[in-house]
């Protein structure tokens, strides 16, 4: 499913093992080899409870986000979570609406 323009954009990413003492970041860019990012997340790092902990990344609706450019309705653009300072999850984050 496409993430809404407009509204937060929220991936949570869930950690079997203890990895509090960790630097988690987000980024949004607009293709995989771009020189600069477009936008970060913001993270919030929960607590570890002996068996799990999450990790949510949100991208604010108020974020400013490239215009659909080809009016179809949908942008892509690729985001990239790392930890410290490695990316551990990566992929395309299609974006839905018009600006």
């Amino acid at each position: 499913d496409a993430f809404v323009r407009g509204e937060d954009a929220v991936l949570t990413a869930n950690f079997a093992s203890d990895q509090s003492a960790s630097t988690f970041t987000g980024s949004v860019a607009l293709s995989p080899d771009a020189d600069a990012n477009i936008a970060e997340f913001v993270v919030n790092e929960g607590a570890w409870d002996g068996t799990n902990l999450a990790v949510t990344f949100t991208l604010p609706g108020a974020t400013t986000l490239p215009e659909d450019a080809d009016a179809d309705g949908l942008s892509e653009m690729v985001f990239s979570i790392e930890q410290d300072g490695r990316r551990i999850i990566g992929g395309v984050m299609p974006i839905s609406g018009a600006v």
